[in-house]
């Protein structure tokens, strides 16, 4: 886990980038979630598209239920958290790999 002092916020880091999902592991970096959120007071009218075990309201539940990082309140960011992670000071905006060594650089030309 990382805490951003800036925003207080803490995110979860990904583990086992090696190309191969493992919905038994939430943490595994290779695995896709479908967005979905049942409260309609977040969603907006649009719950997304739920799936068994692998869309993030079941992830978030998966996380919640077993305490992950000593934490029972974790939840999806909002837009504007995701932003906060971006350093557009540098080259091709990115985010810092140091604390998130799973994420994905583009190839640009």
């Amino acid at each position: 886990m990382v805490r951003d002092n800036v925003t207080g916020l803490i995110w979860e880091v990904k583990q086992n980038l090696d190309g191969i999902g493992s919905n038994a592991n939430p943490h595994d970096a290779d695995n896709a979630y479908t967005w979905y959120n049942s409260d309609p007071a977040i969603n907006l009218g649009d719950s997304g598209t739920p799936a068994t075990g692998t869309d993030t309201e079941d992830f978030i539940n998966a996380l919640n239920t077993a305490q992950f990082g000593r934490f029972s309140d974790w939840r999806i960011p909002t837009q504007r958290e995701l932003h906060s992670l971006v350093h557009y000071g540098r080259f091709n905006s990115s985010i810092n790999t140091w604390y998130f060594p799973t994420v994905s650089v583009p190839n640009l030309p």
